[in-house]
């Protein structure tokens, strides 16, 4: 299915290379092929994507931003905290897939988005805690960033959860869920013991 879900992520992204992973996992899961796909690999593979040049997304160019997203976000009159039909901010998708300029100049821009939650209740540091696939080398800074600008380790997400808490819920491998164990994101955790923050 890897090989099927990036294809067909290629071609809803050639029509529109300005879909996040939320909007997108929402389309596919309209299709019988992909009904059963997880937002986190859905999530997984858009950030692959968007790391080739080949994904559609244009590379910085003379007159262009390094950062197209921050074009969209100042001639659409959005901010760093304007959230989509799910919550999900541009200030969550830098933290969560480790751009750590990106997030930079967001919250230079908008500090206050640190801590807004998207309809889950999850704040950018409860998507950090999910992110499994970030390097400890990615996590350091990206948490550096947010905790700098006053995120709320204690803020609860809508299941009364921290982000401490939410390190182990969000990344259990498709299938029943009942069946395994979620795998726990040492690295976050570790990085925030190691920034001061207490995680027992």
């Amino acid at each position: 299915m890897e090989a099927a879900l990036e294809a067909r992520l290629r071609q809803l992204l050639a029509a529109d290379d300005s879909l996040g992973f939320r909007t997108l996992h929402a389309q596919l899961k309209q299709e019988p092929e992909f009904a059963e796909v997880s937002l986190k690999k859905v999530q997984t593979a858009l950030q692959q994507l968007r790391a080739t040049p080949a994904a559609g997304v244009r590379e910085a160019g003379p007159g262009l931003s390094k950062y197209p997203v921050l074009e969209l976000i100042t001639l659409s009159g959005f901010s760093p905290g304007s959230q989509d039909e799910n919550g999900y901010t541009p200030v969550m998708a830098a933290a969560s897939w480790g751009h750590v300029d990106l997030l930079r100049i967001l919250l230079q821009r908008d500090a206050s988005a640190v801590n807004v939650a998207d309809s889950d209740g999850d704040t950018p540091l409860h998507h950090v805690a999910q992110a499994i696939e970030l390097e400890a080398d990615q996590v350091r800074p990206v948490l550096e960033l947010l905790l700098t600008n006053g995120a709320d380790v204690s803020r609860r997400n809508a299941e009364g959860k921290t982000c401490i808490d939410a390190c182990a819920q969000g990344s259990l491998v498709e299938g029943d869920a009942e069946e395994q164990e979620p795998e726990i994101n040492l690295v976050f955790l570790k990085t925030m013991e190691d920034l001061g923050v207490q995680v027992s």
